[in-house]
Order: structure tokens, then sequence, then C-alpha cells
């Protein structure tokens, strides 16, 4: 019994070994095989982020039409007789009573215009409070999911610039600030996971700001930025896989449309073509949201 002692004890201990061992074993392979993060997973973009967009361009439509109906040409006065020819008396009343009226209503016009400059911009007064609201809730949410500190910078300079505008209430000055935050806005895009792409604001931003640089007759930055359409315009039509392809097609006419009407210095024509491409992208765009939902 003596000389058996040590065997069974050996025995005892070896039978605990194999009951312990495949439990830690399996505890770890248990840990092994939890899920761990996604690397390089982009976050949900906030809700945030389009209402943004929405304020953004509202602001751009509001005045880029004041910018517009403010640089239409004067229309021309013809002077073709209606009436039977007047005596000299009756010309020279004519001609004072014309004057006296014309005057007062000139006084008028001018009474009216400055008191509407203030009250015609309550709507992007608005907007922009909107837009710094929003800009506040999303900000952080932007850096966590890596927006690097020059790029968050050069957004909330360019929208300090488009609120300095506004204030100004100067349409050529304000829709310059306001096309310039719409470039920074694709950088805010490319940190989140957005059914559409950056590329697509870049393209939009670059069409925007070659046809505002036209209509100033600054044809250098015109083509300048309708080179930079082309180049984002290949990258974004390399991920529109799967759109109508009527569509890809359209856009891509009217973007080298535009760039040909910028080539022949014709104010009138970029001006027809970058409205016909706006929509074309707005069609696009329709595209990449219902890509996603199906």
């Amino acid at each position: 019994m003596r000389m058996r002692s040590p065997v069974v004890l050996m025995l005892i201990i070896l039978l605990a070994l194999s009951l312990t061992l495949p439990g830690c074993s399996g505890s770890r392979n248990s840990e092994a095989k939890k899920p761990g993060p996604v690397i390089g997973q982009k976050p949900q973009a906030p809700g945030a982020l389009s209402q943004f967009l929405t304020d953004l361009e509202q602001i751009i439509a509001v005045v880029d039409s004041k910018y517009k109906s403010g640089n239409k040409p004067a229309s021309l006065v013809q002077n073709t007789k209606l009436e039977p020819e007047k005596s000299s008396e009756q010309e020279k009343t004519s001609t004072a009573q014309t004057k006296s009226k014309s005057k007062e209503t000139g006084n008028q016009s001018k009474k009216s215009q400055s008191g509407s400059q203030s009250s015609n911009w309550s709507k992007e007064d608005q907007t922009l409070k909107n837009m710094h609201k929003n800009w506040n809730m999303l900000e952080p949410e932007a850096v966590k999911a890596g927006l690097s500190t020059s790029k968050r910078t050069q957004f909330e300079d360019r929208l300090e610039n488009l609120t300095a505008a506004v204030a100004q209430r100067n349409p050529e000055i304000a829709l310059e600030a306001a096309i310039e935050l719409y470039s920074s806005y694709a950088d805010v895009v490319e940190v989140f996971t957005s059914p559409v792409p950056p590329d697509y604001f870049r393209v939009k931003y670059e069409a925007m700001a070659a046809t505002l640089k036209a209509s100033q007759g600054q044809w250098t930055p015109a083509s300048q930025h309708a080179a930079r359409l082309r180049e984002y315009w290949d990258h974004l039509k390399a991920q529109a896989q799967g759109a109508d392809q009527s569509i890809i097609s359209r856009t891509e006419f009217s973007v080298q449309d535009l760039e040909q009407a910028i080539k022949k210095q014709q104010v009138e024509l970029v001006m027809l073509k970058s409205e016909i491409l706006m929509n074309n992208l707005k069609n696009l765009k329709n595209e990449f949201v219902l890509r996603q939902q199906s």
C-alpha cells in the first residue's frame, strides 16, 4: 500500500489537470472569438449635417437671386411717339410735369429700396442662426470622427466670413462666401458615412465657383475651377455605379458643355449650361440616396 500511494496520488493530480485545462482552453477560445471593433469604419452622419446643408443651400439660392437681379442690364427705353405732336407750350408743360413725377418716383424708389435692404435679409439672418446652432451640434461629432484641426478651422473661418458678408447686405460677397463654405462642407462629410459621397459636393462647388467667376468676368479663375470640376466629376462618376445611366450621361455632357461655355467666355451661355448641370446633379444626388435605401 505504501508503494502504491505515490502512484495513486499522481493519478489524482493528472485527473484534476485534465479537467481544468479544457476549461481554460475553452475560455481562451471564447475570448478570441469575441468580435472586436471594425477598424476604419466611419460613424453615421448626424442629423445636424444634413440640416446644415439645407440651410446653406437655401442661403445660396436666395443670395444668388439677389445677385442676379442686381446685375441685370437696364431696359432700353424706346423713343417711339405714340401720341400726336404737341405745341411747344404743351411740350414744355408736359416735360416739366414728367420731370417732377420722375423725381418723385425716384425719391420714393430710393426710400423703398433703402427701407427694404434690411428687411429683405431677415431670412438669411435667421438661416445663419440655424447654421451656427447646427455647427455647434455637429462640431464635436466631426472632431471625434477624425476632422483635422486645419479643416475645422477653415470651416469656422468660412462660416464667420459668410456671417460678416450677410451683415454687410452685399449679395456678391455673401454669395462668394457661401460657395466657399460649400467647399468646406465636403470635408466634413468625408469623416462620416453618408449616402452622398463628398466628391458630389466638390463637383457642385467647382461648378458654382466657376459660374460665379464667369459672371464677374474673371475667366482665368473660372477656367481653373472648370478643370477641377472635370477632375472631381471623373472621381464621382466612378462612385455612381448602379445609378441611372441616363442621368450619369446627361451629367457628363452638361459638365462638358459648361467647360466649353467658359472657354468661349460667353456669360449668358455659362449661366444656361450651369443651370442644366445643377439640375442634373440634383437628380444624381437622388440616385445616391435611393441606392442606399434599396
